[in-house]
């Protein structure tokens, strides 16, 4: 418990433990709420988030067209979550917010050629991307936006790097219709590598999993916490997005994956350990990423 005025970021208790000392880039201390469960970097407004911190999903000098290749092969699970949640409620209308480089988008316009969607996206460097896709609008400003437009908003391991969640989802809020979602993915804190690890991989896997790119870290209490004070849960459920192999590499080795491809993909002859170990994980809300679907009433 802290002894100092540090005060939780999202429900306002000062009832924080300190969780990590160390991250990715260097010495930063990392603590966990009490009360509401969601964790921070201290300090957080401190960092500069212009920065360019590299991402560890892809190998050095990786091409863009094996980036785009890879990044659609780790995103099945939420690409076929989307796919039945639009046919399913007759969706019109899309946000997406940080679409990257577009891939998400790309497969539903592809899917769903008659859907209108716009993106969000403040990092200009993924423009030669985002060109190709047929989006209605491309928005640097959330305040550009008309209000009370969108049957679904969504954002794809986004909402960790927000530095003002709540602001971020009462302009979220704004954006929906009544009866509009917001589907939010999110790397989850209550996972299995933190429930199982050996203790010294567990501390190397703690370097790699904070780094100063994510000023706030959820699981499924935290995240439910944030998110039922702006809308009504429809969803809220863990996938575990990363393989059998992936595990026990953390596990043994106490070593990430070369890269996400590495990381997600499972040799034919283990799909059917790797279906059972995913969905036995799941079943305990212990998965990597954390699928919420909320609604706007």
């Amino acid at each position: 418990m802290t002894k100092n005025n540090l005060k939780c970021h999202i429900c306002k208790s000062s009832r924080c433990k300190k969780v990590a000392s160390e991250i990715r880039e260097g010495k930063y201390e990392v603590y966990k709420c009490l009360n509401c469960e969601v964790e921070f970097i201290k300090d957080y407004k401190e960092i500069n988030y212009s920065k360019n911190y590299k991402t560890r999903m892809f190998k050095e000098n990786s091409s863009d067209k094996l980036k785009i290749e890879q990044r659609i092969y780790s995103l099945k699970n939420t690409h076929k979550f989307l796919e039945k949640l639009i046919k399913r409620k007759n969706i019109k209308n899309i946000l997406e917010i940080g679409p990257g480089m577009g891939m998400t988008s790309n497969f539903l316009k592809k899917k769903f050629p008659k859907i209108r969607i716009s993106a969000h996206e403040i990092d200009l460097r993924n423009d030669k991307f985002l060109s190709k896709i047929n989006y209605e609008n491309i928005y640097r400003d959330l305040k550009d936006i008309k209000k009370n437009n969108f049957d679904l908003i969504f954002c794809i391991h986004l909402i960790e790097h927000i530095i003002n969640p709540h602001i971020f989802l009462k302009n979220i809020r704004s954006l929906l219709n009544n009866g509009g979602y917001f589907f939010a993915i999110t790397p989850n804190t209550n996972n299995i590598y933190f429930k199982t690890l050996p203790k010294k991989n567990m501390k190397i896997f703690k370097k790699f999993f904070y780094h100063v790119a994510h000023p706030f870290y959820y699981n499924v209490r935290s995240l439910s916490y944030l998110l039922n004070k702006y809308l009504l849960k429809s969803q809220i459920f863990t996938v575990q997005e990363y393989s059998l192999k992936n595990y026990f590499n953390w596990y043994i080795n106490g070593s990430p994956s070369k890269d996400i491809l590495d990381g997600t993909y499972i040799d034919k002859n283990l799909e059917e350990f790797d279906f059972f170990f995913k969905k036995n994980i799941d079943n305990k809300n212990y998965g990597s990423d954390i699928f919420s679907l909320y609604t706007k009433i």
